[in-house]
Order: structure tokens, then C-alpha cells, then sequence
């Protein structure tokens, strides 16, 4: 599935694209390595248009996006120094550790580009925007669930303007890798032999985190959303 979002701060409005995009006889495949900015996709339908192409530029792997839909259209680039830190992780989906989910993430990314959002138009560069890519795959079992959430923005540290990424996740893996402290699962068991439950939310967050020096870095009003999933498919 291909879902996309973009969030124009100054208005508050959101605009999310999604359209359903399957390839059943690709058989899946893992990067030899996270940092792999490579190819070109493209996708067109009555509602949709988007292309990706990647390209590395000296020490920086560039994303090339374009969006065109009823509401908005969007020409940008995503710029990753090699140096840049992400998120890298394998979850069992299963005891036996034959089905799994692998995802990378990439947050804080320097973006370039424009935004015409209703016919009027936004330079990224100029709003000190933000970007990330998100990328999973794996193979996946039967039931699946999980909570997670994303935000990304400034604060300040010691007088300073830094850029923060947040990342938190729920229910990726399979219950035996899970601790519950101090819970208790009663029985709310369904018979339905196909379902989706799918919500998003999108707003704000503030509060603070202590880093690995022990430094307390508090922050507010970071922009992001919320996610539910819960299916049998």
C-alpha cells in the first residue's frame, strides 16, 4: 500500500494520499544494506501519480519525489549524508522466526522543493521543513497489530536549534518476545476470517526524554501522527 501524507504547518490542513499498490508475484527481497538510496518507482492511476527516483550525490543519497493528485502536487527532494543516523530493525512475526517484519526509518531529512496545496504554493526550504522515509517489508503472518507513532521538528538544546526525530512502536513482534508488566489479557476474541482496523491522528506532542549523556532535552508542540492497525488478511 502506498500511503503518504504531507502537513502544512502554517495552515494546519492535511492532505493524505492512498492508494492500494500490489505486487503478488515479487518474490520479497532485503537491501544489502540500510543505506541503500537506489532505482526509480513510478505510479499512475485516475486519482494518483508518484514517482521516486533515487540518485547518490558525493556523500548524500537523494530522493527525487513527485505527487500529483486532485488538491496537491509536489516536486521535492529528500537529501541523507552516508553519515546520517536511522532506525534499523528485524522483528519476529512468528515462534519459528519464518516470518519476520524489517523496517528502516530515516527522520530529520533536509528537503528542497515545492508544494501547491490547493493552488497555493509552499517552498519547503524557506518553511524549514522536515522529511523522512519510512520503508518496511518482511513476510507477514495472518494476524497482525501494532501501535506506532511518529513526530519530527526543532527544539533547543543549550541555546541551540537542533532538529528531533521520534520513533515509538508497539506490537511489531511476536507476544513471546513481549513483556507485560503488571497486565492482565482477558478473552475479546472475533471470528472474522478477514479484517482491518486502520485509524491515523495527527497533531502535536511535547514533553522531554533523558539522551544517552544524561542530558534531559525537553520539547514542544512536535509535529506527527498516531497509528492503530489490527488485521486479518
Amino acid at each position: 500500500m502506498f500511503d503518504c501524507f504531507i502537513q502544512i504547518s502554517t495552515t494546519g490542513e492535511l492532505h493524505q494520499v492512498v492508494n492500494n499498490i500490489y505486487n503478488y508475484f515479487k518474490k520479497p527481497q532485503l537491501p544489502s544494506t540500510s543505506n541503500s538510496f537506489e532505482g526509480s518507482y513510478f505510479y499512475k492511476s485516475e486519482n494518483l501519480g508518484i514517482s521516486v527516483e533515487y540518485q547518490h550525490i558525493g556523500s548524500q543519497n537523494v530522493a527525487n519525489i513527485q505527487i500529483s493528485s486532485a488538491n496537491l502536487n509536489a516536486k521535492l527532494s529528500l537529501f541523507k549524508d552516508d553519515k546520517h543516523e536511522e532506525v534499523v530493525m528485524v522483528s519476529p512475526l512468528n515462534a519459528q522466526g519464518s516470518m519476520f517484519y524489517y523496517n528502516t526509518k530515516s527522520y530529520c531529512l533536509n528537503v528542497k522543493g515545492e508544494v501547491n496545496f490547493k493552488n497555493k504554493i509552499f517552498n519547503l526550504e524557506q518553511l524549514n521543513s522536515l522529511g523522512g522515509r519510512d520503508i518496511g517489508r518482511g513476510v507477514w503472518n495472518y494476524y497482525s497489530f501494532w501501535f506506532w507513532a511518529h513526530f519530527q521538528g526543532f527544539t533547543n538544546v543549550n541555546g541551540k536549534k537542533v532538529s528531533i526525530g521520534i520513533n515509538l512502536g508497539n506490537g511489531f513482534e511476536h507476544e513471546s518476545t513481549n513483556t507485560y508488566e503488571d497486565s492482565v489479557i482477558l478473552g475479546d476474541e472475533n471470528y472474522f476470517v478477514i479484517q482491518s482496523h486502520f485509524k491515523q491522528y495527527f497533531g502535536t506532542i511535547s514533553g522531554w526524554f533523558i539522551d544517552e549523556n544524561g542530558n534531559k532535552i525537553s520539547f514542544e508542540n512536535i509535529q506527527g501522527l498516531s497509528e492503530y492497525h489490527k488485521a486479518k488478511w
